[in-house]
């Protein structure tokens, strides 16, 4: 069965406008949903350099009464939470905002000084789903459109969905070793006159509430290998949520990942796509200096073989 070979974060983003927003549905929220996709990261050719801040504890006094800010200013302010998510870790979100604690009072205030505009996107009893627009640079995104999606249940945030820069290594060493990885690797790599294919690779980190997708090239070489460094590092959606709520992996990436429309993109754990186990995956990237190390993708997987 042929497969597109079309980025998957790209495919993510494509597919909100293609659903619109489903019923939001009872605890937990099923992101079947389609939360606003356009604010994966694609991925791009350019080069650039972050600067990624040391992660600091989360701040206990939201900024509530902050004027709107400028233009410039607003442009600048987003870009640097972007680099820096505000210098707190996931699932804390741009320096203060943590699912499961944050009023939306707070947050919306803090958004609305520098946001394009918020906007209810679908709301059913009492849980609400608000989209935040914002105007990027179109190295971060496509159409130069940056949707955040938030989940809001009774005046609190509870799920919030989005993309920005975070390097693979960064995240294993902010975060340790995720609770499962998964692999999916397009159908292109295989077909005759290819010259390179890609994959996508899901980290998920039951007890954080993190859940991100990356999305990397396969080159046309033999052995045939999936190589971290030919991850786009700019190429990243992830979901934050509550980590109280135990959710899965299927329960948090919902339809929207795992649903029956998108079978074709089938995601496999590391033993089974490249015959190694997640602390095997964790100890070799987590250091920097393994960028460049690489693996064969499994015979069950290889077409060619």
């Amino acid at each position: 069965m042929k497969k597109n070979s079309i980025s998957f974060i790209f495919f993510i983003m494509v597919s909100w406008f293609l659903t619109n927003c489903q019923d939001i549905q009872q605890q937990p929220v099923n992101s079947s949903m389609s939360p606003s996709a356009t604010l994966s990261l694609p991925i791009s050719t350019e080069t650039q350099s972050i600067t990624y801040a040391t992660l600091s504890p989360t701040l206990e006094i939201p900024p509530t009464l902050i004027p709107t800010l400028s233009p410039d200013d607003a442009h600048s302010f987003l870009l640097n939470l972007l680099e820096t998510n505000g210098e707190c870790k996931l699932p804390c979100w741009w320096g203060w905002i943590v699912p499961g604690t944050s009023k939306w009072v707070d947050v919306n205030n803090f958004l609305q000084t520098f946001a394009e505009r918020i906007e209810i996107l679908d709301k059913k009893n009492d849980l609400i789903l608000y989209g935040t627009y914002f105007t990027v640079p179109e190295r971060i995104s496509l159409d130069k459109k940056l949707i955040v999606s938030i989940y809001v249940r009774d005046g609190i945030v509870e799920e919030i969905f989005l993309g920005q820069p975070y390097p693979l290594n960064r995240l294993l060493s902010d975060y340790g070793q995720p609770t499962d990885v998964r692999i999916y690797v397009g159908d292109s790599i295989f077909e005759e006159f290819s010259t390179e294919g890609h994959f996508s690779i899901l980290l998920f980190w039951e007890d954080k509430g993190i859940l991100m997708v990356k999305d990397g090239r396969i080159e046309k070489t033999e052995p045939l290998s999936i190589c971290m460094k030919n991850l786009d590092e700019n190429s990243s959606a992830f979901w934050l949520w509550d980590p109280s709520m135990k959710r899965t992996i299927e329960e948090v990436g919902g339809d929207l990942l795992f649903g029956p429309s998108h079978n074709q993109r089938e995601f496999h754990s590391l033993e089974e796509s490249i015959n190694i186990n997640i602390e095997t995956f964790h100890q070799t990237y987590i250091k920097t200096e393994n960028k460049n190390v690489c693996f064969e993708i499994s015979d069950s997987l290889n077409y060619l073989k």
